[in-house]
């Protein structure tokens, strides 16, 4: 937890955190992602997705495995 390494963080448009995120004064929001690049917000809802990359051939078999997650706050 002391490393912003694999982690997504959230906060507000002013640069505060939320007071609603899951460890108290922290951006942290959600930690375990390997490789996070892409963050988007399912319009209309609250509903927030991830895109992460899969082995690239050099770590793991080069078939890609990228993912798509539901991220919701670690708790």
């Amino acid at each position: 937890m002391n490393s912003l390494g694999g982690k997504i963080l959230r906060i507000n448009a002013d640069g505060s955190i939320p007071s609603d995120n899951p460890f108290k004064d922290s951006p942290i929001y959600t930690y375990g992602h390997r490789n996070p690049q892409g963050i988007a917000w399912i319009q209309g809802t609250d509903v927030m997705v991830s895109t992460e990359h899969g082995p690239s051939g050099f770590d793991g078999p080069r078939d890609g495995d990228d993912k798509i997650y539901r991220i919701v706050p670690t708790y």
